[in-house]
Order: structure tokens, then sequence, then C-alpha cells
């Protein structure tokens, strides 16, 4: 209930679900914190995500995992709050993973931190990503900003790696994350639904385009 109301935008009722749990003496797991985290991550509530990372650790002697870590450093690139991001990182001294360096890295590159986002890239390079997206926002960094000599060391790294052509992919920010897609692309998760509410959107499109045609027709001949 705490994941599905955080997964919904439902912050208030995520937090407050987890009073009600622990004043019934229901003991909170790993995933009971990644909802309560990222219900804090959703409406920019830092000081309430930080005693919750703490009563984690301290109370309730969970030790993080890589998942707890990419709401706290979400939550710092949602508010532009980059400082803090890449403090955190360090206070904490976890590893960042490759999606976690793509959210710093985007974050960065947001609020002009570029920096920053270099930093980021190198180190992200150095753990030679797998993922296909990961080098859609690396070049797309670089190319903008003119590096050549780094845009030819993404482009070796995946030649080195075996990584597929993504000449044929387009790209979009959501909410400081990149996403890339192909044309009639039907990877993502929620595929089915996206592509219904488009066919929805059309006909209605084509019933109004009718409609238009006709009261024309009607005011021509009159």
């Amino acid at each position: 209930m705490i994941t599905a109301y955080s997964q919904h935008g439902r912050s208030m009722e995520a937090l407050q679900m987890f009073e009600v749990m622990r004043m019934a003496g229901v003991m909170p797991n790993k995933i009971t914190f990644v909802g309560v985290l990222s219900a804090c991550s959703h409406v920019g509530m830092v000081h309430e995500a930080e005693n919750y990372f703490k009563m984690m650790k301290k109370e309730y002697r969970i030790e993080p995992v890589i998942d707890h870590y990419a709401c706290m450093v979400d939550m710092f690139v949602r508010l532009g709050q980059m400082d803090e991001a890449f403090a955190f990182v360090k206070r904490t001294g976890f590893v960042p993973n490759e999606i976690i360096w793509s959210i710093l890295i985007a974050g960065s590159r947001t609020h002009g931190r570029m920096d920053m986002c270099y930093y980021a890239a190198e180190r992200l390079l150095e753990q030679k990503p797998k993922e296909i997206e990961t080098y859609v926002l690396l070049l797309n960094m670089y190319l903008s900003a003119g590096r050549w000599q780094d845009v030819s060391k993404v482009r070796k790294m995946m030649k080195e790696e075996k990584i597929g052509n993504i000449r044929d992919r387009s790209r979009i920010i959501i909410r400081d994350r990149e996403y890339s897609f192909r044309a009639d692309d039907r990877s993502h998760s929620t595929s089915s639904e996206m592509h219904g509410l488009l066919e929805d959107m059309l006909e209605k499109a084509r019933g109004w385009a009718m409609f238009l045609i006709r009261m024309w027709v009607i005011l021509m001949v009159r």
C-alpha cells in the first residue's frame, strides 16, 4: 500500500500509512523504506527523507541498498540541489551504479552544472556501461557541447563493448531521466496503454475533423 501510494503521487498518504504501520507494531523492511523514500522524493521532503534514511539504519538496523540511495539522489536532483546530491554520494560512501550516474548526468545538464556533468560522465564510463540508453545520454551531451574527442571515445567504447547502433533512436527527458526509443517502439512496459491512448486521441481528432467539414459544407451551401 505504501509503495502504491508513492507510485501514484500520493506521498502524504504513503507516509501516513507508514506511521500507522509503525504504531501497529509491524516491522518495516527494505522494500517499505524504498516506498517511503520515494514518496519523500516526489514532493521534495528533504528533511523527512533524511530522517527516514537515518531511522532505517539506526532504529531498524536495515543496511541501505542501491534503491534507497537512488531515491535520495533523485530527490536532490528533482529539486536542482546538485551540490547536495554529489555531497550525499560522497558522504555515504556508496558506489553509484549506471542508473544513478545517469540521473546525476541528466540532472547536472538540466540545471546547467556542466562541471558536475562531465565528472559524472567520466565516472560512468569507468564502469563500462551496458545499457544503450546510457550511451545515448553521453553522446548527446558531448555532441551538444562540441566535445568531439569525447564523442570519439564513447563511440570507440561502444564498439569495444559491442553496443548496437543507436543512430535510429530518438530521446526525451522527463523529470531528469532520459528515455530513448525507435519508430513504432513497443518495448516500454506501458506500451499498450500509450498506444491505446494515442488511438483514442486520433479517433476523436477524426470525429472533430468530420464535424468541421460538415459545418463548412453547410455554410458554403447557404
